[in-house]
């Protein structure tokens, strides 16, 4: 049996690691890292986590605990080893994009600002002591009755995905869709040098529906006139420290960052000049060396190949159509015609039946008359002998 003591002071112990989890030790008023371009000051300085008032009545922090952390890194971990990959035919291998992991200052930052339940962005500082431009979004789902937490979370996470349809190469340069669509959530989850992510979501009623809101925060965001990642040829060509063994295009989690800088090995950092100038040749058609005219008079020359064997090929399919409705049409001819012998004889043996017994009896009737004939001549010759009896 445990004494009265020690009992008291484990509960002051849990007690205290809780105060020390929701009050974090960095003194965000004093925090110098801050951009330049954020208005407003830090948004953990004097904030006594109250909710804002479009929250409605009784809003709450949902918990994440440890399986909803790895659901969330996991989605996220493999959207961008689909990318690193060159998976997706309109943006280039990655030749250095970094692994997420789950974040705890990130997590409490992402906490206050889901309680302002709003979806534009906040002129508030929020870097931590380690990142000084983190980069963040937020989202919101409403429904009716009661849904499974992870699946709102699956959802909210696909359409941030799913804006991946919208982007080019030039997205990765200006962070703008060719097509004039919402491409930023998608390129937030892409930033190559982010290694850390820290989320938090929050449940509201309001107007007789439920809202589910997800904020996260990744310990990098995008740079103007900077490309979203390094890329290559190859897969994680440019991490130091090797790949990861279960995400197969990302860096190791080894893997060392200097404040969402590139590596040395690519110095992506570009001036407006260059970022015009890489614009341009997208659209220009690059003169080709020799081995490259050969490569491309080959495969010109494969095209044009190619078509004059589809086209062969659906010339011999015609005709070979044609031969079968041909013979077709002469089975069905074959038929018509046998069909017209078989009627024909039928009409011809009808006919001459009818035409014989028309004659048999025109010569029963014959016979009769004849017949007749007899017996009057016969009657007349009795009536002769009776009325002469000499």
């Amino acid at each position: 049996m445990w004494s009265c003591p020690c009992v008291a002071v484990g509960l002051l112990l849990i007690f205290s690691l809780n105060l020390v989890f929701l009050l974090p030790e960095t003194n965000y008023c004093h925090l110098k890292n801050c951009p330049v371009d954020k208005k407003l000051p830090h948004i953990g300085c004097n904030n006594s986590g109250n909710w804002s008032p479009k929250c409605g009545k009784e809003p709450t922090i949902v918990s994440i605990p440890q399986h909803i952390r790895n659901f969330i890194l996991n989605y996220h971990n493999t959207f961008r080893d689909m990318v690193a990959g060159g998976q997706l035919h309109k943006l280039p291998i990655a030749a250095r994009m970094l692994k997420l992991n789950w974040d705890h200052d990130l997590a409490f930052l992402a906490t206050l600002l889901v309680k302002r339940c709003d979806i534009q962005p906040t002129d508030h500082c929020i870097s931590t002591e380690e990142f000084s431009s983190p980069g963040y979004h937020t989202v919101y789902n409403k429904f009716k009755g009661t849904q499974d937490t992870s699946r709102i979370v699956r959802s909210q996470l696909n359409a941030w995905y799913d804006q991946y349809k919208h982007v080019s190469a030039y997205s990765l340069i200006n962070g703008l869709s060719p097509d004039k669509k919402e491409v930023g959530h998608f390129l937030r989850m892409m930033v190559g040098p982010s290694n850390r992510l820290g989320c938090a979501i929050a449940r509201i009623e309001k107007d007789g529906w439920t809202h589910q809101w997800l904020t996260c925060l990744y310990s990098c965001s995008s740079k103007k006139n900077t490309l979203l990642y390094e890329y290559s040829g190859k897969p994680g060509i440019y991490c130091t420290n090797g790949i990861n063994g279960k995400f197969q295009h990302l860096c190791n989690d080894t893997e060392p960052v200097t404040d969402c800088m590139h590596s040395d090995l690519f110095k992506t950092t570009i001036s407006n000049d260059t970022a015009s100038f890489i614009r341009d040749m997208m659209n220009r058609k690059i003169k080709p060396r020799f081995f490259f005219k050969i490569f491309s008079f080959a495969k010109k020359s494969a095209r044009k190949v190619r078509k004059v064997v589809k086209k062969v090929k659906r010339a011999l399919k015609k005709k070979k159509n044609m031969k079968k409705k041909k013979k077709n049409k002469k089975k069905k001819k074959k038929k018509v015609s046998r069909k017209d012998k078989k009627s024909e004889e039928v009409l011809v043996a009808l006919e001459a039946n009818v035409e014989s017994n028309i004659k048999n009896k025109e010569d029963v009737g014959s016979e009769n008359e004849d017949k007749a004939n007899d017996e009057l001549t016969t009657e007349n010759d009795v009536q002769n002998t009776t009325i002469n009896p000499n």
